[in-house]
């Protein structure tokens, strides 16, 4: 690990302290993670679209399987506005939802959400590049939905691993389904063995 890479995650970590002391907060709420996001209660963003019939296979310009994007905004743990980095990008200059797939944060209202997007948006700065690697709800291809939203996960260009796998390792989130496929299951398994971020201040987080 280089010197960057060991501020990156010094920073992290504490700001995961932080985040955690005012979680108690959530408490009477639905701790259920959430597959989609709590995306159709945030402001600019739309539905998810979970079922795989009802989303048309469309394959990315560039590179096959994903595309370089630029953070726009978070606007919650799984929803990120971004737009194209690249000008020879069908794309360019269009702003887009992501919905990522790799993980599963707490719906809004539920403890722990705050924590997660405060996590979320201190990783996902305006500005910052991103590999947008699709993986949608299908495992057929690349997915973009009816309204225009690309499903998939953000792999980081400055820093080792995902977004989803900083998210997962700092307990602030779930694998879908507890699936093992999960690129980011060895990841969960360590956080929840030492009851990291979230599985020690939610109970009932992941359930």
């Amino acid at each position: 690990m280089n010197f960057a890479q060991k501020t990156s995650a010094v920073l992290v970590t504490g700001l995961v302290a932080v985040l955690l002391t005012g979680c108690a907060g959530g408490a009477g709420a639905s701790n259920t993670a959430s597959t989609t996001g709590a995306a159709a209660a945030a402001a600019g963003s739309t539905t998810p679209v979970t079922d795989a019939s009802k989303i048309r296979p469309l394959g990315p310009s560039g590179t096959s399987g994903q595309r370089m994007v630029k953070a726009v905004k978070v606007i919650d743990a799984q929803t990120v506005e971004v737009t194209p980095d690249v000008k020879g990008d069908s794309l360019y200059g269009t702003d887009f939802i992501v919905h990522v797939t790799d993980i599963a944060t707490p719906a809004k209202g539920a403890c722990g959400y705050d924590q997660a997007l405060a996590l979320a948006k201190a990783t996902i700065t305006p500005g910052s590049v991103w590999f947008l690697m699709y993986d949608g709800p299908s495992a057929n291809g690349d997915y973009i939905d009816s309204h225009g939203d690309h499903y998939g996960h953000l792999d980081a260009r400055t820093i080792s691993g995902s977004y989803g796998t900083t998210m997962v390792s700092n307990g602030m989130a779930d694998v879908p389904g507890g699936n093992p496929k999960n690129q980011n299951y060895d990841a969960l398994t360590a956080a929840k063995a030492a009851k990291t971020g979230l599985w020690a201040s939610c109970p009932g987080f992941g359930q």
